[in-house]
């Protein structure tokens, strides 16, 4: 069996928010609306549109640019101290204990109270995330992913850890 003790800090959510969470889709989204509809607008300018029309569209194309930066200013640059909030409200800033065995694992935020403690069948859990120094585990349901810094092991290894998770999630592990 596997345990850890897990207490989040700002640079899990920021790994969590970074390989995770990612806002590249968003970002391009944005990005490719701006460039296409500019095009647009200088097609329109260049074979000729009525004043009005143009300033109309050009009113848009700053109210896109507005949106993207809005979005980069804000919502992706504070997403992890949202998560870590999100994460102190549910756990009441307790750290988290992980107990792995090979065909589940427990999560719980009290090792004494077995009310509280969350147990996952490996056959639950959509994908296993691995980087450097962190484990995420996802799970079908929003707010049910796990962060594990690899550090918070207590009892046996990180290779203990990936062989469990090699025999039972095979085709579902994202190394990064």
């Amino acid at each position: 069996m596997i345990k850890a003790i897990m207490e989040y800090n700002i640079d899990d959510m920021k790994a969590f928010c970074k390989y995770v969470k990612s806002t590249k889709d968003i970002y391009a989204f944005y990005g490719v609306l701006l460039v296409l509809y500019t095009a647009g607008v200088i097609g329109f300018a260049i074979y000729g549109i009525e004043t009005w029309a143009l300033l109309i569209m050009c009113s848009v194309i700053v109210i896109i640019a507005g949106m993207f930066l809005y979005f980069a200013m804000t919502v992706a640059k504070k997403a992890p101290e949202r998560e870590l909030k999100k994460i102190k409200e549910k756990y009441k800033d307790q750290p988290l204990y992980f107990a792995f065995d090979f065909s589940q694992f427990a999560v719980s935020p009290d090792l004494n109270d077995n009310t509280q403690k969350i147990v996952v069948d490996y056959l639950d859990v959509k994908q296993v995330i691995v980087t450097q120094d962190h484990v995420f585990i996802l799970c079908p349901e929003k707010d049910d992913d796990f962060i594990l810094r690899k550090s918070a092991i207590s009892e046996g290894t990180e290779r203990d850890l990936d062989d469990i998770f090699n025999s039972q999630l095979r085709g579902r592990i994202v190394r990064k």
